[in-house]
């Protein structure tokens, strides 16, 4: 069975997940006996979700400061802001009442150790041969795309009239792997149409670019560390060149207000995070790249801390 043998667990899900070959299944595969997926409940959990929103600062606000830090926020990247990358753009249309946001694909010469687990390789099982007809999977595949049609299989058999001919096509694509799957949804769920999309490495001339996705800022003073493998301590520290942030730091509970994010003491905590500079940016632990602000005033860096803690 290989990796679809449970392969929640080996995704760190830890459902369980055992698909079997049904031909008289629309899909060729009966992807939900023996699924501990719960659709209903983490439906519910995700418009509970959508209500809570995200935290708000629960410490005091210079509010003068706060007013500065907006204006600095909503400058362009080359005069310190942030506004091009994680300004509150509409995105792309969900359905009706379902906010998206356009959040940009970059290299900002992050860490580029997440390609790498993108494109591992495992045994596809009982999914082996499922897919298109002139692209289906192989005895082995990418793991990403064995999750995508697991994941897109078990939705559709959920949500599709077993035996009817769908009236929609549910696209899930690897373009790295150069697969794609072709299911059925119904029009209540056309908005997972772009889901479990992986968008391949552009190479250029001189190197790889390694691309990830920015974010809306809300609530960003409450997920630290930072960077997309948490490899900074402080959004203060992200503010600074890569060079001069910590190698080392503590990870607790304890908060800096000030720096906006992990306290350099955790009195009730052992646990320390140990990051590579530049010079190892593929060890899944560099704190290298997302110099942006760096032209700022320290006047100006707290100015903006001050805002990012409202939003």
């Amino acid at each position: 069975m290989g990796l679809v043998r449970n392969l929640g667990e080996v995704y760190g899900v830890f459902g369980q997940f055992s698909p079997q070959k049904d031909p008289h299944n629309l899909l060729q595969v009966d992807y939900l006996t023996g699924d501990s997926a719960n659709f209903d409940g983490l439906t519910r959990l995700e418009k509970l979700v959508r209500k809570i929103g995200p935290p708000k600062w629960p410490f005091a606000i210079n509010e003068a400061s706060r007013q500065r830090g907006a204006d600095i926020f909503a400058r362009h990247t080359d005069q310190g802001g942030c506004v091009d990358c994680h300004g509150e753009r509409p995105g792309q249309f969900r359905g009706i009442g379902v906010q998206t946001w356009a959040t940009p694909l970059m290299d900002v010469q992050t860490d580029s150790r997440e390609y790498d687990v993108l494109k591992r390789e495992a045994t596809t099982g009982v999914l082996a041969g499922t897919g298109l007809p002139f692209n289906r999977l192989g005895p082995s595949d990418k793991q990403f795309t064995i999750l995508a049609t697991s994941v897109a299989g078990s939705i559709a058999q959920k949500y599709t009239p077993f035996g009817e001919t769908p009236a929609t096509g549910f696209v899930v694509q690897d373009l790295v792997a150069g697969k794609q799957l072709s299911l059925a949804l119904p029009p209540s769920q056309q908005d997972l149409l772009t889901a479990y999309r992986l968008r391949a490495p552009v190479l250029s001339i001189l190197a790889p670019q390694f691309k990830y996705e920015s974010r809306v800022l809300h609530g960003i003073w409450a997920t630290a560390p930072y960077l997309h493998n948490g490899s900074v301590a402080t959004l203060a520290d992200l503010l600074n060149p890569s060079a001069a942030r910590a190698p080392i730091f503590a990870v607790g509970r304890a908060y800096d207000t000030k720096l906006v994010g992990l306290a350099k003491v955790q009195p009730r905590s052992t646990a320390v995070r140990v990051t590579t500079g530049c010079d190892d940016r593929n060890s899944g632990n560099s704190r290298c790249g997302h110099e942006y602000g760096l032209n700022l005033n320290p006047a100006e860096k707290q100015d903006l801390l001050e805002y990012l803690k409202t939003l």
